[in-house]
């Protein structure tokens, strides 16, 4: 996972700037417009010390994902074989024969033991 430390830190020193303007932790949920924020995680992370060096943030993806603290994963996308260009497929010829040496060297030195 990527260093969120300073996302985290940045998220908690903003909800502290808005919880002094609302005073409230569950008016500031309201704001995210997101039902699986609570206030008491809110409250969490912008009130959470510095342990070894790292804000605390939740653990779970989709608080993550609805707190701005990371991004939705892209799609990967298989180009198609007959789209790859002559090089692109001499170079997977190549990668898949380095794997079936290894695959054979592994059954060779597992047989002799």
């Amino acid at each position: 996972m990527t260093n969120l430390t300073p996302k985290a830190e940045k998220l908690a020193r903003r909800l502290r700037s808005e919880y002094r303007q609302i005073r409230s932790w569950r008016k500031l949920t309201d704001l995210y417009g997101n039902p699986i924020i609570k206030p008491r995680t809110l409250h969490r992370i912008a009130t959470s010390k510095k342990i070894e060096g790292e804000q605390w943030y939740p653990r779970r993806p989709d608080l993550l994902l609805a707190l701005g603290l990371i991004k939705p994963r892209k799609p990967r996308t298989v180009k198609p074989l007959d789209e790859r260009t002559h090089e692109e497929l001499i170079d997977m010829r190549h990668r898949l024969v380095l794997k079936l040496e290894q695959v054979d060297a592994l059954l060779i030195e597992r047989r002799a033991a």
